[in-house]
């Protein structure tokens, strides 16, 4: 089995990452990261690139069985292991077992505890309502309440099974990966996908990402597996479409891009995929699906109205508050769609200076300069697949994973990392299937040019984050 991921990928951008963090701290001495989360970030960038080579290499040839068992087991010990540092490390840093600024983690807590008291006093009323106020909430918080009800409120219990859903997501990804694309993909983007540090680091939050992930993972994993049997079963499309409503109760904005992108792979996935009498059965029940799931739910078609009409004026009043807060940066209010399309692949950019009350950003700063780097890959594979026609046997992938970065283009989020971490799987996949076409075309030097765009581009948000803070 062939191996296209040079060590040399590895090498330069370790050095680069190096050399920004140095120039950064030559720069703006004052504002050099501190030494904590230069720690953290120097760990998160060696342990993916290194790793991801070396083990990629070591598995090579190991059978299927063998090689779904490793990734499986290895995925599950890293992030176990990472749950129980985070835990004890929170719990010394902050004083509780939640991360900085943990606002959204302890609010889904108390909501937890909140439906775990309604549900044991017979109180389904005050539940209901709270379903039809806060839709987009509901469904994370009543899984909490569920894991508490067995695990006497078990904060590290949930956090133990967000191990497990990463190690199957890494699994999942696995047999998308080279069911669409060949087992050397497959098993490249399940290495990329066990080792990337934003999926491991967000096994020790309390927020919704992992389980939302998973959710989204799974839907196109045992979409596109149906999609390509011979037979139809009107029980298995309702499931699928039904997994797809439940993202509704976790995150509207993905619930909608879920279904339009069913709908988009049954009209125009190639003929080869999906016959033209399997097509028009599967989209005659998917339409009164969707229908039903939407008309039938007035929060839904409010959310999903609101999304249409107010994204792009929401984002700018958004951006102005992130402008006018305290400790704001006042450049955010010129950022914007037009700022954030150009670069939706690439971001969002780390921190790696010492700005205030944010520590999460710094503390993941490796994982997103990760992302960064080999977004090179991502959009070669997103221009290789358009202009060879591929891109009829991948739609549903491909459709989810553009769809929703279109969505977040026009939403204040497109800058959050917690945000695009429901498609980053999808994202490994890009990854590698562009390293292997760039390979392929003997076109690596490209990569060179990249890495100095991304040293540029990393000290120019360096000094953006300070400049526009006042502090240089």
């Amino acid at each position: 089995m062939k191996n296209p991921f040079p060590f040399s990928i590895v090498k330069k951008s370790i050095i680069t990452y190096l050399l920004v963090l140095m120039t950064v701290a030559f720069i703006y001495p004052r504002y050099a990261l501190d030494f904590q989360w230069m720690l953290f970030g120097v760990a998160e960038v060696f342990f993916f690139f290194y790793y991801s080579q070396k083990q990629n290499v070591k598995w090579i040839g190991y059978s299927q069985k063998k090689f779904c068992k490793t990734i499986f087991y290895t995925a599950l010990i890293i992030r176990v292991a990472y749950v129980i540092f985070s835990y004890v490390y929170y719990d010394i840093a902050t004083g509780q077992p939640f991360e900085y600024d943990a606002m959204d983690s302890v609010n889904y807590n108390s909501k937890a505890l909140w439906i775990l008291e309604m549900f044991r006093t017979n109180n389904l009323k005050e539940y209901n309502k709270f379903l039809t106020e806060e839709l987009s909430d509901a469904g994370y918080a009543s899984y909490l309440a569920f894991i508490y009800n067995f695990t006497w409120d078990s904060i590290f219990v949930v956090r133990i099974l967000k191990a497990l859903w990463g190690a199957l997501i890494c699994l999942l990804i696995y047999k998308l990966a080279s069911r669409n694309f060949g087992e050397n993909i497959g098993r490249l983007s399940a290495v990329f996908c066990l080792f990337m540090p934003n999926l491991v680091y967000y096994c020790g939050l309390h927020v919704k990402e992992i389980e939302l992930t998973l959710l989204t993972v799974f839907f196109v994993e045992r979409t596109d597996f149906f999609l390509r049997q011979n037979k139809v079963s009107m029980l298995q499309i309702i499931l699928l479409l039904f997994i797809a409503a439940i993202t509704f109760s976790f995150r509207t904005a993905l619930g909608a891009v879920l279904f339009v992108s069913f709908g988009f792979t049954v009209f125009f996935t190639s003929k080869k995929v999906i016959s033209v009498t399997k097509r028009i059965l599967i989209g005659l029940v998917s339409v009164i699906f969707i229908l039903s799931v939407i008309w039938s739910n007035l929060r839904i078609r409010y959310d999903i109205q609101k999304i249409w009409e107010t994204g792009g004026s929401e984002q700018k009043a958004n951006m102005e508050w992130r402008a006018q807060r305290s400790n704001g940066n006042e450049f955010a209010k010129y950022a914007g769609a037009a700022v954030f399309a150009p670069l939706i692949f690439t971001i969002p950019f780390p921190t790696i200076v010492e700005t205030p009350n944010q520590e999460n950003q710094k503390m993941i700063n490796g994982g997103n300069y990760c992302k960064n780097v080999f977004s090179f890959f991502t959009i070669v594979s997103v221009f290789a697949l358009f202009f060879s026609g591929e891109w009829r046997k991948n739609v549903l992938m491909l459709s989810v994973f553009i769809g929703y970065l279109l969505v977040l283009v026009f939403s204040s989020f497109a800058q959050s990392e917690r945000f695009h971490l429901p498609i980053l799987p999808f994202a490994t996949i890009m990854f590698s299937y562009g390293i292997y076409y760039v390979a392929q075309k003997r076109k690596m030097k490209f990569f060179n040019y990249w890495l100095i765009f991304i040293f540029i581009a990393l000290i120019a948000w360096s000094w953006f984050k300070l400049a526009g803070r006042g502090l240089v």
